[in-house]
């Protein structure tokens, strides 16, 4: 399954969403953000990446606390 610039498959990283089908996980996307990294340093490990690929990766993690009744839609910024 695609959505964007994520894939997600059980050939891909043991069934976790991955950017661009790639190794890199939206969980270790979202693991340097939450440590306070900014996305310079998560380009000079990942140079590879995109800065869509970070906006996805954000954007699928909101998708899913909105499907988990976690977060509202109102919510949003």
């Amino acid at each position: 399954m695609e959505i964007g610039h994520l894939f997600k498959g059980k050939d891909k990283n043991r069934d976790k969403p991955c950017i661009r089908g790639i190794r890199v996980t939206v969980s270790i996307i979202l693991g340097f953000m939450a440590s306070g990294h900014y996305s310079d340093e998560i380009f000079r490990a990942y140079p590879y990446l995109e800065i869509e690929d970070l906006t996805e990766a954000l954007e699928y993690a909101m998708k899913i606390l909105i499907d988990l009744n976690l977060l509202k839609t109102s919510d949003r910024g």
